[in-house]
């Protein structure tokens, strides 16, 4: 029987934290410690890891975007504007477990998305107003806005896979000429 270690695999026990994997000649055995993900997820993680996956949509020598905390209204006007260019916004909430797990990730997510995309984050406690005005009604809400209206929602910790996949579809329909 093959194992990770045989093929010189890093675990994916160890890698996903949940799943055990063993490979066998004519199938594939999953044994589920926690089932806390769909198994589908799971595989396709798995696969990224095994083949190496480029999430990536930068070209070789292009500089990733960087995540800018909102310190005002006035602040988000200026970066929010109709003939700026694409923006995700990240409303945050300082005790909220799931809004510190997004905001450790948003950096690496962003660096992977060309500079001319603004990545931001609003604290929900200070910018009440912007709460109010983008009807945020839970925490974390991640909103891609383009032209300073509302294009996509996505509400809750969503898994890198599904961020990266909505992004990509807003760029795409973004883009400059449509």
């Amino acid at each position: 029987m093959l194992d990770n270690r045989t093929l010189g695999l890093p675990s994916a026990s160890s890698a996903l934290g949940l799943y055990t994997f063993k490979l066998s000649a004519d199938r594939f055995h999953k044994t589920v410690e926690h089932n806390r993900r769909p198994c589908y997820w799971v595989m396709l993680m798995t696969l990224a890891m095994l083949v190496g996956c480029r999430t990536s949509s930068l070209q070789p020598g292009e500089r990733g975007a960087e995540v800018t905390a909102v310190t005002s209204s006035g602040h988000f006007g200026n970066l929010v504007t109709r003939e700026g260019p694409p923006a995700i916004v990240v409303f945050l909430q300082p005790g909220c477990g799931h809004c510190g797990r997004l905001k450790k990730n948003l950096p690496s997510i962003a660096a992977q998305y060309p500079d001319n995309v603004r990545f931001l984050t609003v604290n929900t406690d200070n910018q009440s107003a912007l709460s109010a005005q983008y009807e945020i009604r839970a925490v974390p809400t991640l909103l891609l806005l383009h032209r300073s209206e509302e294009f996509d929602r996505l509400v809750g910790n969503r898994p890198s896979i599904l961020l990266h996949r909505r992004i990509r579809a807003f760029l795409k329909k973004t883009a400059p000429g449509r």
